[in-house]
């Protein structure tokens, strides 16, 4: 759980447990003095918007919705385990689901597997 403090100079800080409000505070203060000059302010009120390529959309639509058919024919085992990939190692998704890191390599070859079948593997 976090903790609020005020410092001496009227500025709030929210302090993670891990350490004490005053290791936290110095540390803090350590860091902000040793930064290197200030951030630029910001000159407009709304960043240049850059034209958007219609087709690179539609690109992205029509992949995305290719990638979720072939994961389709998938198990929801490997399903879950193709999700997770994005995001985890096979070693944490071993550990994040209890199974053999073997297990999962043989599901993502059938992943992979399903992919090529929808010619996606070049992506």
């Amino acid at each position: 759980m976090w903790r609020c403090g005020l410092i001496s100079d009227g500025s709030i800080h929210f302090v993670h447990p891990c350490g004490t409000f005053v290791e936290r505070v110095s540390a803090s203060k350590v860091a902000f003095d040793a930064a290197p000059g200030q951030a630029q302010k910001r000159t407009g009120a709304h960043p240049e918007r850059h034209d958007v390529d219609s087709t690179r959309i539609q690109f992205a639509i029509e992949l995305r919705i290719d990638v979720r058919s072939a994961l389709r024919t998938l198990s929801r085992d490997d399903q879950k385990i193709a999700r997770l990939r994005l995001h985890f190692t096979p070693m944490e998704i071993a550990r994040v689901l209890g199974c053999s890191r073997t297990a999962v390599y043989r599901s993502l070859v059938r992943i992979r597997q399903a992919l090529e079948r929808f010619d996606l593997d070049k992506y």
